[in-house]
């Protein structure tokens, strides 16, 4: 039982130092899928998605890799652009930021309706 306790808080120790450290790049990925998300179900249009997808990745490749896309992060960790300890995180907050977006959006059209 005590080492129980003692490996929690070592777990929760290094979860929250890898966050603190990387935050940056965890809050670009979760606000990327996001806005993505939105724009594919609030237009539906395919030139306003690319057009979204390439002002998200001008504005922040240079923090996240822009990977916005959990198969893309995945192809670039194996690619080696991302490090592949960074992989599981962002895929969780893609996937976080894919369904706060389409909550927000899915709000959105039923409250302009």
């Amino acid at each position: 039982m005590l080492g129980g306790q003692y490996q929690d808080k070592i777990i929760n120790n290094f979860i929250y130092i890898y966050i603190m450290n990387n935050y940056e790049k965890l809050l670009v990925e979760f606000l990327g899928t996001m806005l993505l998300v939105m724009s594919v179900i609030m237009s539906g249009n395919y030139l306003v998605v690319g057009a979204t997808l390439s002002i998200i990745i001008l504005l922040w490749k240079h923090i996240s890799q822009g990977a916005f896309n959990p198969a893309k992060a995945l192809a670039m960790a194996y690619a080696g652009i991302i490090p592949q300890e960074d992989l599981i995180p962002y895929i969780v907050v893609e996937c976080l930021g894919a369904i706060v977006g389409y909550e927000i959006a899915d709000n959105l059209i039923k409250f302009l309706k």
